[in-house]
């Protein structure tokens, strides 16, 4: 709890802004990030329809403030919202995002 009157616990405003910050401008290798996602879709792979199911090749990170990813595949266009929002949490867990958007895209590579 913050006090404006007071001044209490202000200082942890700034102390969060700033690690909010550190973490918006994070740059992550592609290699953790590739590991990142063999090691989710080896744990909970992603649904398809009858014989068809996406697969999801490799991720990388365009861009940073918001961190933007890219994940590249083959029948994307099949890939559940709740897959998108499993990955999200998994990126979440490993590194700290604490407080900043993550944006992602899907690109079918044939």
């Amino acid at each position: 709890m913050t006090s404006s009157l007071t001044g209490k616990n202000v200082t942890k405003i700034f102390e969060l802004a700033q690690q909010i910050d550190k973490a918006r401008h994070a740059e992550l290798k592609t290699s953790d990030l590739n590991k990142l996602l063999e090691d989710a879709v080896r744990s909970h792979a992603p649904a398809g329809l009858k014989n068809t199911h996406p697969k999801l090749r490799y991720m990388v990170q365009t861009d940073t403030c918001p961190p933007w990813f890219v994940v590249y595949g083959s029948n994307l266009s099949l890939l559940h919202w709740s897959y998108k929002r499993y990955l999200e949490r998994r990126l979440r867990e490993a590194y700290d995002f604490t407080g900043t958007p993550i944006c992602f895209s899907f690109r079918n590579r044939d």
